[in-house]
């Protein structure tokens, strides 16, 4: 089982275990095999996005010599029943606010700029000084807005 540390995903941009730019052979030696993927049914092609648990690893393209370029994860949903990576320490493991997540980032100095979302007027995304994003939106047509991904793509 690999274990990661949110915090270290939040603060530096990277996890310790899986590089971005690993080739998706490594990768798949390190985390293993998973039903939950996603591909192109037409073409048959290998996966371009790979969900353990609540994390996805997006690769370039679905080609063997791919490489990781994204990682997300969503605390609200669990896509997968595979538990194989777990984010250790991880306090929003539970539905966060906005409010909440902004505290927690100050309180371990994670630098964050806050914008609205491109698409979603209601929407807003914090991002760290690593380019780490965390997509918050309304819950349940009120005000508060709740954390609903967090990811990094390069």
């Amino acid at each position: 089982m690999i274990h990661e540390n949110i915090y270290d995903f939040l603060m530096y941009g990277k996890l310790n275990n899986i590089p971005f730019g690993i080739v998706r052979s490594a990768f798949l030696d390190i985390m293993g095999e998973t039903r939950h993927v996603v591909v192109n049914e037409k073409k048959k092609h290998l996966p371009v996005i790979y969900k353990y648990h609540r994390v996805e690893f997006h690769f370039s393209n679905f080609r063997n010599d791919a490489t990781l370029f994204g990682i997300a994860f969503q605390p609200q949903s669990c896509i997968a029943n595979h538990e194989s990576f777990v984010f250790k320490e991880f306090e929003l493991e539970q539905i966060q606010t906005l409010e909440n997540v902004i505290e927690t980032l100050n309180r371990l100095n994670v630098i964050h700029q806050s914008s609205k979302h491109d698409f979603n007027e209601k929407a807003i995304i914090l991002t760290t000084v690593n380019q780490v994003k965390l997509y918050f939106q309304p819950f349940k047509e009120q005000d508060t807005l709740i954390l609903c991904q967090v990811s990094k793509f390069q």
